[in-house]
Formats: structure tokens, sequence, C-alpha cells
């Protein structure tokens, strides 16, 4: 079985491959691997690792005051 790249596994996800990266550093994918390369490091995930992630849902919308404006000095 061939091990996806981050883009792979992102595309897979539905989610950015910087989303990706930023769970393999995490430890979110337990048996991926990092590889050290000229133009950086590049992570590998196990296709079995992608079973059961789903991604995360985003959080609260920020509370914004409509119709407020600054005062004037």
């Amino acid at each position: 079985m061939k091990d996806l790249t981050t883009s792979e596994a992102a595309e897979a996800l539905g989610v950015a491959p910087v989303t990706v990266r930023m769970w393999c550093r995490k430890g979110r994918f337990p048996n991926a691997y990092s590889e050290d390369t000229p133009r950086g490091v590049i992570w590998y995930i196990p296709k079995g690792d992608l079973n059961g992630v789903e991604p995360m849902k985003p959080g609260p919308k920020p509370k914004t005051a409509i119709g407020k404006t600054r005062p004037q000095k």
C-alpha cells in the first residue's frame, strides 16, 4: 500500500495541505513519518491513518458590533 503525501491526504479529507502538515506535526496520524529534503520536510501518511479522521469543525464566529461606529476624537 502506497503512503500518501500531504497533498493527496488533504484531497482525500477535503482540507488544505497545510492542515494535514499541522496534523502530522501534532501527531494526529500515528504512523505518519517525515523526510528531510533540500526543499524542506515532506510528510507521508499511510492510507490506514485516514480512517475515521474527520476535519475539525470551524469554531464560533466572532461577535461584532453591527451598526456601531467608533467614537470620534
